[in-house]
């Protein structure tokens, strides 16, 4: 299994894992009429987020739910000129 195989298996299943502590809590609220986001969607997004990016700091991240709020380039679309860039909906 490729490097990026087994990073991407690991990030999935700690999404998960915040996916599985969330169940019987979750609130949704509103992203946009029709649309809703719950905090288990952030939550499980930004470890999937961190995981790869702490392995592959030079790619670019799209995510479907808010970025990382400490992140530099959080609503920017500076993932477009980086060489990989991963794009993930945590949920789904």
């Amino acid at each position: 299994m490729s490097e990026y195989q087994q990073v991407a298996e690991r990030a999935a299943r700690a999404g998960g894992a915040v996916l599985q502590d969330w169940l019987g809590r979750i609130v949704a609220r509103e992203k946009s009429p029709k649309d809703l986001v719950t905090e288990a969607d952030v939550a499980s997004q930004q470890v999937i987020q961190k995981t790869l990016l702490e392995e592959f700091p030079d790619h670019g991240f799209l995510g479907e739910e808010e970025s990382i709020a400490d992140d530099e380039d959080a609503g920017s679309l500076n993932w477009l000129s980086e060489s990989y860039c991963w794009v993930v909906d945590p949920l789904d």
